[in-house]
């Protein structure tokens, strides 16, 4: 909400971030890993998996978005990967290996350790995907920002599954969202959902949200004359 009224937009981010467009990616179901957590010492990836199931734990059988997007924060982290998203060939990280394409890879989960025997890696086409994906959201809310002339959004409400379950942490250090406080970014759960029953179950919020699509601007991206220089400039980590 702004002195030009509410404004919007839309970032077409690809399915990386929901764990689709990668080697490895899954849906959050049980055996999906959510997050990790790099080990100075031995080089190697700690990670937690999701057990949606009761009985005996699933073994990791892939990543999903959530666990795409730690893998990458850690790594960034760790000197790993660069700002430029290249992986370092002179990392000593004993994980980090060429793939059957010759390409840099990092394992996560070795073969013996993984649902179906297969190790579980994160390759250079991930980490592009994630560029991609995080280079056109920043874009969009940066162009927006741009629009009602103000610096930078003083808060983002994060909402949806993904939204739900992403670290602000590894959000901010991909630079995903500009430079907030972690505070300033607040995780509100299903909103579509919410406001859905609202919408159904009071007259009153039916008619404030039709009012609200009446007013909204749309800002489109696709069609903005700045939108191709400040995507390649939000590319890199």
């Amino acid at each position: 909400m702004t002195d030009r009224g509410l404004v919007a937009t839309s970032c077409a981010t690809g399915p990386a971030l929901e764990g689709a467009a990668v080697r490895h990616g899954m849906q959050a179901t049980s055996g999906a890993i959510d997050s990790v957590s790099f080990d100075r010492k031995t080089g190697h990836l700690t990670y937690t998996v999701i057990q949606r199931e009761t009985g005996p734990r699933r073994p990791p059988a892939g990543i999903c978005g959530s666990g795409i997007v730690s893998a990458v924060a850690e790594l960034l982290r760790a000197g790993v990967i660069s700002k430029s998203g290249s992986f370092d060939p002179n990392s000593p990280s004993p994980c980090l290996r060429r793939g059957a394409t010759g390409s840099l890879e990092f394992e996560i989960v070795p073969e013996e350790a993984s649902d179906n025997g297969r190790p579980i890696t994160l390759t250079q086409g991930d980490v592009r995907a994630v560029q991609l994906a995080k280079g056109a959201l920043r874009a969009g809310i940066d162009l927006l920002c741009r629009e009602i002339e103000i610096p930078c959004p003083a808060k983002i409400l994060l909402a949806g599954a993904f939204g739900s379950h992403i670290e602000k942490r590894d959000a901010l250090q991909l630079g995903m969202f500009p430079s907030l406080k972690e505070e300033e970014i607040e995780v509100v759960g299903n909103a579509a959902g919410a406001g859905a029953i609202l919408a159904l179950c009071d007259e009153a919020c039916f008619d404030r949200a039709r009012d609200v699509a009446k007013a909204i601007q749309m800002v489109d991206l696709a069609g903005h004359p700045d939108f191709q220089n400040t995507f390649i400039q939000s590319l890199t980590f």
